[in-house]
């Protein structure tokens, strides 16, 4: 099972809050919990199972100057769900053959189940469940950075300086080169992103650019997120006194509280952040020195677990947004990356392919599955291979090849409001 403790109470400014031994009741001042240096005990909560129809190789392959699919040579050896690496090969499904992916373009509405959506040859695609692909809108070669859909999955973030829907598309007022633009919650109507100039937390209207707020609640925002109820954001940062730590704030920035700090600032950091998929949870990841811990803090009642120790550097986390316990970060040690991953809160494994020189991210979670982008070598901006794997395999699914950057459209499943309070057992 996972690690599961209770934070040290901090006394200090809620001295006569907080009483050592006994339980008490506040709102959101909770107790303060201690990050400090932690073990990690793989969790063995088994995992649930997807109704979701299984990814199908599509129907389309092209050439080398666009993506293809169901190619039966990928350049990839499969390695076994841990790190000790196997000669099995990857899944490649019932492959078939076409002239090329669409030239045309149309939007389209999201499909229920979710599907694959990545970028090619200046085009975004999208590859249904049944094997279809589908041309959404083109991608200019300024509209770098990540691919993030909407909430609601009606709209996608084409980098962070455009946003793209059925309306065509439109600025968002963040500048390209920002990496940490996300949609609001629930649906989407607005975009928050901390300031590349100076680490304010800044708030925008997804419809009206000119529609700006600082909601800044710390000195400097690391990342932000969203609750998925949309009432609160949550941040990692340093606050006005010093403290590094995970805090907590209404969507406009106000009555912030800290739910965890780093006991030594001067050698850690919080990194990233991602709400769990019913909004009871929050995975964060936490720097040691050169190692990594992946950390998941229950709200209600303030309980940390430890869920990873990376003895490298870990990012790209992703947390699934339909599946609770299901969170994936790559993993970087002596200069080698892989996908590391817990379905539904079961153990950890880690991904079953990549070649050595290559370089693999987590794209996003489509019901119990991870998508994964590989790279054949480390630039991250070269075309790849999009794989699809599931818990306990050894074979991943090969779904596309030529692929440069990728995300799951899926609309966010269902989710629980924030606690109105917040108990804690100070420690005795």
């Amino acid at each position: 099972m996972r690690t599961r403790r209770r934070g040290r109470v901090s006394i200090g400014r809620h001295r006569q809050r907080w009483h050592v031994g006994r339980r008490r009741r506040a709102g959101l001042v909770g107790a303060l919990l201690a990050v400090a240096a932690c073990s990690s005990t793989a969790p063995s909560s088994s995992p649930t199972t997807s109704v979701l129809a299984p990814i199908t190789t599509p129907a389309a392959a092209s050439t080398t100057a666009a993506a293809s699919v169901g190619s039966t040579s990928p350049s990839t050896t499969a390695t076994a769900a841990s790190d000790a690496p196997t000669s099995a090969a990857p899944d490649t499904g019932p492959a078939t053959t076409a002239t090329g992916l669409p030239t045309t373009c149309a939007w389209h509405g999201p499909t229920d189940g979710g599907v694959v959506t990545f970028v090619s040859g200046g085009n975004l695609y999208e590859l249904a469940a049944d094997g279809s692909a589908s041309c959404l809108t083109d991608v200019r070669p300024e509209e770098t950075g990540p691919i993030r859909w909407s909430p609601d999955a009606t709209r996608v973030l084409l980098g962070g300086a455009t946003e793209a829907g059925d309306f065509g598309r439109r600025s968002t007022g963040y500048f390209a080169e920002n990496p940490d633009v996300t949609w609001s919650a629930p649906t989407g109507k607005a975009l928050i992103a901390p300031s590349v100039q100076n680490g304010s937390l800044v708030w925008r209207s997804s419809t009206n650019s000119a529609d700006r707020l600082d909601v800044s609640f710390l000195t400097d925002t690391t990342a932000a997120a969203y609750h998925p109820a949309g009432k609160a954001i949550a941040a990692i940062g340093t606050d006005a006194n010093g403290s590094v730590g995970l805090y907590i704030a209404t969507n406009r920035g106000k009555s912030p509280k800290q739910l965890t700090f780093a006991e030594d600032s001067t050698d850690a950091a919080l990194t990233e952040l991602a709400f769990g998929a019913d909004g009871t949870t929050i995975d964060f990841l936490h720097q040691h020195g050169t190692s990594y811990h992946l950390h998941q803090l229950v709200i209600a009642g303030i309980q940390l677990s430890d869920v990873a120790d990376e003895a490298g550097a870990a990012d790209l986390l992703v947390a699934s947004t339909t599946v609770n316990g299901s969170v994936a970060w790559r993993r970087t040690l002596d200069g080698a990356t892989t996908v590391r991953a817990t379905f539904a809160g079961g153990a950890i494994e880690t991904f079953p392919g990549g070649a050595p020189t290559s370089s693999v991210e987590p794209v996003g979670w489509l019901g119990d599955r991870l998508v994964v982008l590989e790279h054949s070598g480390p630039d991250p901006a070269s075309a790849g291979t999009l794989w699809a794997w599931s818990s306990g395999s050894a074979t991943p699914q090969l779904v596309a090849t030529g692929a440069e950057r990728a995300a799951v459209r899926i609309p966010r499943g269902g989710y629980l409001e924030l606690p109105t309070d917040i108990t804690q057992q100070a420690v005795g």
